[in-house]
């Protein structure tokens, strides 16, 4: 009975739980179906409930943990960890500290904040991978600027430019080469250093077209310069059918219209210009052609340079020239020391030139103050007969042939800029320029028998001196 009545209680028991459970289910279910009425009739009304919400983190978003330290050791570590590759300089980012990177950020996000204040950014490719590089500086020179009732006002400031290349005679004359109606060869201060050229006469030769030289006296520095078949150089009694200026004088000599070139420091070029054509410009006697040569200043010419020259034939040569400014003064020298003993018998020759201008520019005028000395001693012996230049190609026929210039040139020039189409331009000048030659190339008959010239019966002459020499010669010059 006892053992009857234990299995029949225990079947009771299950029987009042199954019961209790069918009771939970439709109480839950209830629940559940208030609840889903509910939800229903918030949506109708347009509210999400907490149900609607994402509640997780984008994929690309990820939580970092990388202590403070050196920036190229974080930057690896954020690199393995967010898979991007990452390619810089290690130069950048040496001796550069980071800041601790903490939280949940996207790539470009930790990147920048691991950056912040390093001067360096991070630039992505198409391929998604990263290049650091340093970042742009940004101008601070300039205020910010507020409203527009408060913004940063200056004052009109008006400019006046020059012509890039002025060309002709005098300057500020405002021409340029297009508006010369003729091939205008140029020259610059450049071009005629990197020559090293002895002389005016041998710069031109090397560097123009249509010129040539003359070398009848086997000297560097009296050679005839002849342009498009005219000529301009120291021999008198040659046709000279070229003017030559030098800032605006013009340098051809009152006696026989002759030009010194080594009256003219090369190292002083700024510009040296060709003119073809006859030109009233340039004023009587320019058939062929002019040159124009413009000097240095020191605005344009800041610094000390000097240049040295030796040669075979005791030729040594020192050029030297410096240039200061400040703005609106300006300074500049030049002078060149030229020494030969000649490659002929008895042919030493010595140049000295010294140039300087002083110069003022302001808002509408410019003034310089040039000054020019030079003093020379040429010997230049003349051409020999054939048969003793086969028996000595260095000899000479006859001895000395001397010529010592000396010149003391000072010029005072300006120009004023009164507007656009109107420019006044003056300057005034004295030069004092002096020449002395001695030349022993006339031909003597032996003994007492004087000198004869192959003249025509009426053809006159003028004797200015009969000389004996030690030799016993009578010389006749004329």
């Amino acid at each position: 009975m006892g053992n009857q009545h234990k299995r029949s209680a225990h079947p009771q028991s299950i029987t009042h739980i199954s019961l209790s459970n069918n009771l939970l289910r439709t109480t839950n279910m209830l629940r559940i179906n208030s609840l889903l009425l509910a939800s229903s009739l918030l949506l109708a009304n347009g509210i999400a409930t907490a149900a609607d919400l994402n509640t997780t983190l984008p994929s690309n978003r990820k939580e970092y943990d990388i202590p403070a330290g050196s920036l190229g050791a974080a930057l690896n570590k954020l690199s393995q960890k967010t898979g991007k590759p990452l390619v810089y300089d290690p130069n950048i980012t040496k001796g550069k500290n980071s800041a601790a990177l903490k939280g949940v950020y996207s790539p470009d996000e930790a990147f920048d904040k691991l950056l912040q204040g390093t001067g360096l950014e991070l630039v992505s490719d198409r391929q998604g991978n990263y290049e650091l590089r340093p970042a742009p500086i940004e101008d601070k020179t300039l205020p910010a600027l507020g409203p527009k009732s408060e913004q940063l006002r200056v004052d009109e400031v008006l400019v006046r430019g020059k012509r890039f290349y002025e060309v002709g005679p005098l300057p500020g004359l405002g021409l340029t080469k297009d508006q010369i109606p003729g091939n205008v060869q140029s020259i610059t201060a450049k071009e005629i250093k990197e020559t090293n050229a002895l002389s005016i006469a041998d710069l031109l030769n090397r560097k123009l077209q249509s010129v040539t030289v003359n070398d009848y006296q086997g000297n560097p520095f009296q050679m005839d310069v002849q342009y498009r078949g005219f000529t301009a150089g120291p021999q008198i009694g040659t046709p000279q059918g070229l003017s030559v200026f030098f800032d605006g004088i013009r340098v051809n000599e009152p006696f026989g219209d002759v030009v010194n070139w080594d009256m003219i420091p090369m190292n002083a070029i700024a510009n040296f210009d060709v003119f073809p054509g006859s030109n009233p410009l340039f004023g009587l006697n320019t058939l062929g052609g002019a040159f124009t040569i413009k000097t240095k200043d020191g605005f344009s010419n800041v610094g000390v340079d000097a240049n040295i020259l030796t040669g075979a034939f005791g030729r040594k040569q020192l050029q030297a020239e410096g240039g200061w400014n400040n703005g609106t003064v300006a300074a500049f020298a030049a002078a060149n020391i030229f020494l030969e003993d000649g490659w002929r018998d008895n042919s030493p020759s010595k140049v000295n030139q010294v140039f300087g201008k002083g110069s003022y520019r302001g808002d509408k005028l410019d003034l310089n103050l040039t000054g020019l000395v030079a003093w020379n001693d040429l010997v230049g012996n003349g051409l020999v007969p054939t048969q003793m230049y086969q028996q000595n190609n260095s000899g000479v026929f006859t001895s000395p042939d001397e010529t010592d210039n000396r010149l003391w040139q000072a010029q005072l020039s300006g120009s004023y800029f009164v507007n656009d189409n109107f420019t006044i331009t003056a300057q005034v000048y004295r030069r004092n320029s002096k020449r002395k030659s001695v030349n022993s190339d006339v031909y003597t008959e032996y003994g007492n028998s004087p000198g004869t010239m192959n003249l025509d019966e009426g053809d006159q002459y003028t004797c200015y001196m009969t000389a004996i020499t030690s030799m016993g010669c009578r010389i006749i010059i004329w």
